[in-house]
């Protein structure tokens, strides 16, 4: 089984869960950095430690280690998805009803005045309710995420 875990940027929150998906699948694990991460974060301690597992997008689509991150994202058995706004990414594996695992953190992080506010709402059915009879389950890396998706 292969599996890929998709985020903006590989940290000490992921750590220990990515190692223990290494381990037990035996090296068919991925996690897809799609971006540098900033500065101030690298400041703060937030920079884990490289792994042999990570693999970070290139400008011309390849990744490090020279997988092409979009053949991987079609083909992979499981992709686990979060803490990355640009959809393109799963959009194609989305189209093709193939799983996908989404996690986040808290939706209203800045209030929960956007469960009802028009943009909210539109950004919930987007990466929500639309695949709600799709193989896309919702993994919640919070205690208020549940919260958030049940209003």
């Amino acid at each position: 089984m292969q599996v890929v875990f998709v985020s903006n940027y590989f940290n000490h929150h992921q750590l220990s869960f990515c190692d223990a998906l290494y381990e037990l699948l035996e090296g068919s694990f991925c996690f897809l950095q799609t971006q540098p991460m900033e500065e101030e974060r690298v400041k703060m301690g937030w920079q884990a430690e490289e792994r042999p597992y990570v693999r970070y997008v290139q400008p011309d689509g390849t990744t490090t280690g020279g997988l092409e991150w979009q053949n991987l994202l079609l083909t992979a058995d499981v992709v686990i998805f979060g803490g990355c706004d640009d959809e393109s990414y799963i959009r194609e594996r989305l189209a093709a009803g193939k799983p996908i695992f989404r996690y986040n953190e808290r939706l209203y992080k800045e209030g929960q005045w956007k469960a009802i506010s028009p943009r909210g709402l539109l950004q919930k059915y987007k990466d929500h309710t639309r695949y709600r009879k799709a193989p896309v389950y919702f993994l919640c890396a919070g205690a208020y995420v549940p919260c958030d998706l049940g209003i």
